[in-house]
């Protein structure tokens, strides 16, 4: 998502594309990021919710072993908008799948790519 003095919007840009997160798993669960340059996987070591409803969630990468912690935390339940932290990303705000309907969506003009 990306603030705009109109409010929020889904921006795709030319060279990036957005982050997607899914937590999947069926007796066993993971993260998966998507989008930028890469695909990560996390295998979800334990989940914990404060009393403040911030939820961490520890993970550790499933091609290096290492330990990853992800914050996540509702901004707008209703409006299906979360904020997720971890190593390489800080207050990201995400819109749930079955929210995106409802905020407009952007295309960066990628005209100028082509010279």
């Amino acid at each position: 998502m990306t603030k705009t003095k109109n409010g929020l919007i889904i921006y795709n840009t030319c060279d990036g594309g957005n982050t997607l997160i899914s937590i999947v798993g069926d007796k066993s669960y993971e993260i998966l990021l998507h989008g930028q340059q890469e695909d990560y996987g996390f295998v979800i070591e334990s989940v914990n919710k404060n009393k403040d409803n911030l939820i961490t969630i520890k993970t550790k990468d499933k091609d290096t072993g290492e330990l990853e912690i992800f914050h996540f935390k509702w901004i707008d339940k209703n409006k299906g908008l979360g904020t997720w932290t971890y190593s390489f990303a800080t207050n990201l705000i995400f819109v749930h799948a079955g929210k995106e309907k409802y905020y407009p969506k952007v295309n960066e003009d990628c005209t100028h790519f082509w010279d």
